[in-house]
């Protein structure tokens, strides 16, 4: 697939050169929003196979783990610099499979109708910034064909309001209308049974987030 390289490995490797970056481990916001999606899931599975996309860390990959403590899990994230902390910080978890790769080009090596339960969190805005639409659209049925029969995909996705100013030349790859237009794409795809909206503040950057929990079964 052509991809723009603005949020390709190098772009990760340098957000995370230092440690937790985003302050996925000690934000009371990232941790409420990691448990309020972890909540979600338990009301409608307790998967076997879970797929996480975008580990960072591993600070969500833990509460998965502790949440699903029978599951085995793969977690996939393409910055080297963060895989390498995040095998420092599961080292004692035993259910954790950590795998060093761009999920766009390595998604095609996992079985499909292989996984109960796939988490996507907080990413889907850089695959968009680096596929066509159209590419995008295949990537998200090549995500469903790895869910067994309903199987889960649960998402938690920023929600940046669009301000209608059509003379802005800012780009936000959350803007409402370009999430909402995932969300329509994966609807045609998979059954959409849940969507939440909260506004959360995060102290770290003194200012509040919205964001939607996403739900679709395969």
């Amino acid at each position: 697939m052509v991809k723009n390289k603005r949020c390709a490995k190098e772009y990760f490797e340098k957000e995370f050169e230092h440690e937790d970056p985003f302050h996925f481990f000690t934000s009371g916001y990232e941790q409420c929003k990691y448990k309020k999606e972890i909540g979600l899931i338990k009301n409608r599975v307790i998967p076997k196979r879970i797929l996480e996309i975008g580990c960072a860390e591993g600070a969500h990959t833990k509460l998965l783990a502790e949440a699903f403590p029978k599951a085995q899990i793969t977690a996939v994230e393409i910055s080297s610099n963060a895989i390498g902390r995040a095998e420092k910080n599961l080292d004692e978890i035993k259910n954790v499979k950590l795998i060093n790769a761009d999920i766009v080009d390595y998604i095609e090596n996992f079985p499909n109708n292989f996984f109960d339960l796939i988490v996507w969190s907080e990413c889907i805005y850089y695959i968009g910034d680096r596929l066509t639409t159209c590419q995008i659209f295949e990537f998200l049925k090549m995500i469903a064909k790895k869910l067994r029969s309903n199987g889960l995909l649960c998402m938690t996705n920023m929600i940046t309001p669009y301000n209608g100013d059509m003379l802005s030349t800012k780009t936000s790859l959350s803007e409402k209308p370009v999430m909402e237009c995932y969300h329509l794409m994966l609807s045609y795809i998979m059954k959409a049974i849940h969507k939440s909206s909260y506004s959360d503040y995060k102290k770290e950057e003194k200012k509040s987030h919205e964001y939607q929990i996403w739900i679709f079964k395969k």
